[in-house]
């Protein structure tokens, strides 16, 4: 007769319990933190809600997108009314000077990355969206009802131009979320009240991802940027016509 302690060997229930188990453990053997399964596992193979938070790693990359995103519209807003009278060579250089100026601190780390990042989007902005040639830098963090424009132009024979400037990483492939949406939406009303009809409307520029730029216009149709009235082809042939 096999001992009490034989492994593998089914003593039964002990005094005082019963013969059931929890209908949870019984159906996920795996169940537990002994299996390799996470908290969140855990309870999603239970079943249960799972929280959803963002790790310490997400958390840290969004701070800093936020603000390489903050120094690049800064430092945008001192090079684009200046950069059209530059030559390469000497723009170049002044961004340079202020991303090395600006890119600082202990919480990025090793600073290489992020200003070579800052520097590409200044780059990207100023070669391919800016409306320095014919228009008139009015200035960055403009306030307007409900918050706080990246950067607003104004365009001689067109009237105010806004540009919400996204430099995340993360920008979803057709270019905004309903979050950001939301956002231009509100922008678009805004820049109504303050500019009435002088007012042409927002760009939503995404800058590393140039397809899904956008246009929200007053009329409350949002278009390609590259097909809108907002697009540098379309403002340019507005001067020209005047």
């Amino acid at each position: 007769m096999p001992s009490a302690g034989t492994p593998g060997q089914d003593r039964g229930p002990g005094p005082g319990q019963t013969d059931t188990q929890d209908p949870i453990v019984a159906s996920t053997p795996a169940l537990g933190r002994g299996a390799g399964n996470s908290f969140s596992e855990m309870l999603a193979v239970a079943g249960l809600p799972v929280p959803v938070y963002a790790g310490k790693r997400e958390r840290v990359a969004g701070r800093h997108d936020a603000r390489l995103g903050a120094i690049t519209h800064a430092i945008v807003g001192i090079l684009a009314p200046l950069a059209v009278e530059m030559t390469a060579a000497e723009r170049s250089s002044m961004l340079a000077d202020l991303v090395r100026a600006r890119v600082v601190g202990r919480e990025f780390g090793r600073l290489d990355g992020p200003r070579i990042r800052v520097t590409g989007l200044v780059s990207q902005y100023l070669s391919v969206f800016s409306l320095a040639a014919q228009a008139e830098f009015v200035g960055t963090e403009v306030g307007v009802a409900g918050g706080r424009v990246d950067l607003v132009w104004r365009h001689p024979d067109a009237g105010f131009v806004v540009d919400e400037v996204k430099t995340s990483r993360l920008v979803p492939r057709r270019g905004f979320d309903a979050e950001t949406e939301d956002q231009v939406t509100r922008y678009v009303a805004a820049g109504i009240t303050k500019w009435g009809s002088e007012f042409v409307g927002v760009r939503l520029i995404t800058l590393g991802n140039r397809e899904s730029c956008l246009a929200f216009l007053p009329d409350g149709s949002v278009v390609p940027l590259d097909r809108s009235p907002l697009s540098l082809r379309a403002l340019a042939g507005r001067a020209a016509v005047a």
